[in-house]
């Protein structure tokens, strides 16, 4: 698999390591930026630079591209690669508005090309887990998102707003992966925000009550997801990648017992999932590389288009309908260069 890295920040840094770890020959990186782009041409090894896509695509005409540059610029470089009939995968969100990904995906579809959103939460070990586990635990009644992120750095105002934008497709892609098939309809969500940077939203999808709460003020960062069921409950933890299953019947004995079996069973997950990911040479990201080998796998033919095209504009549907709602300043302009979240 010969693929190219547009987009030589952080996450072109982190799609270039796992497109080798699964085996794909990194062939050029592309960035505006000459600097910027050598740079990472360095770690990679025999990678040529471009700091222009067409020219990249006219001299080397990759399998696939990694699209990492600001939102901005997905939908001009994306439909650049499936005019040329090469795959792409798409940081998210895949594009600024709905329409845009419809476009998108439907001009993928007539050049027989595949796009894919990178939603990389839904593909991670205690995702899998966690959907494996629901069968036990009876009558699915809620799913808490908690989002505390510091990846505003020292931005203010709307530019924290636009960041928050940006994390919307995570939450509900991981809906989908652990309730397949389940809606998500626009009319079923209500949003707000009381200042920059912080964000509530409230839904529900097969009947489960959703929250979610986005700070980009409150400490300590986390990113979990709490499901709440008549028989146990699920723990999530995204930044590391696993899931806790606490199950039992009310006791007076398991009431007192609670925080310490929680607590120990989340020291052995978080532990063993540390192992694991070592043991995988999974050092940040998780999900990532999952995402990129099932994506790869698409493209040679094994398997279908990891996310379809079907539940990328579900979420891109859903993102919009709640930023209207709560932080419509983000939809009146394209970003700048926001930082990776």
């Amino acid at each position: 698999m010969r693929v190219a890295i547009v987009g030589a920040g952080l996450m072109g840094r982190w799609h270039a390591y796992f497109a080798q770890r699964q085996g794909a020959e990194v062939v050029a990186i592309v960035d505006s930026a000459p600097r910027a782009a050598s740079r990472l041409a360095q770690r990679v090894k025999k990678a040529a630079v471009f700091t222009e896509m067409g020219a990249m695509l006219e001299a080397l005409r990759p399998r696939a591209v990694h699209i990492c540059t600001p939102l901005s610029s997905h939908l001009p470089l994306a439909l650049q690669a499936i005019e040329a009939g090469v795959h792409a995968l798409i940081e998210k969100p895949m594009t600024h508005v709905a329409g845009e990904t419809e476009v998108l995906l439907r001009r993928a579809r007539e050049n027989g090309a595949l796009v894919c959103p990178v939603h990389q939460f839904a593909f991670q070990k205690g995702v899998a887990q966690a959907a494996q586990a629901l069968g036990a635990l009876g009558d699915v009644l809620h799913a808490n998102f908690t989002i505390c992120s510091a990846g505003g750095g020292e931005e203010t105002g709307a530019a924290l707003d636009a960041i928050v934008a940006d994390m919307l497709p995570h939450p509900f892609s991981v809906l989908q992966a652990l309730w397949p098939g389940c809606p998500l309809r626009p009319q079923d969500w209500t949003a707000s925000s009381e200042s920059h940077g912080e964000l509530r939203v409230d839904g529900s999808t097969r009947r489960i009550a959703v929250n979610l709460v986005v700070s980009m003020h409150a400490r300590p960062t986390r990113c979990e997801l709490d499901i709440l069921c008549s028989d146990g409950s699920l723990h999530l933890n995204f930044f590391h990648g696993y899931a806790v299953v606490r199950q039992g019947r009310p006791s007076r004995i398991g009431k007192v017992a609670q925080p310490f079996l929680f607590a120990g069973s989340t020291f052995v997950a978080a532990g063993a999932n540390l192992v694991g990911r070592a043991l995988r040479r999974e050092p940040a990201y998780p999900g990532l590389g999952a995402l990129i080998e099932r994506f790869y796998a698409a493209v040679n033919g094994v398997g279908d288009n990891p996310i379809s095209a079907q539940d990328t504009m579900a979420v891109a549907i859903v993102r919009e309908h709640i930023i209207r709602q709560s932080i419509p300043g983000v939809l009146l302009a394209p970003d700048a260069d926001r930082r990776p979240t």
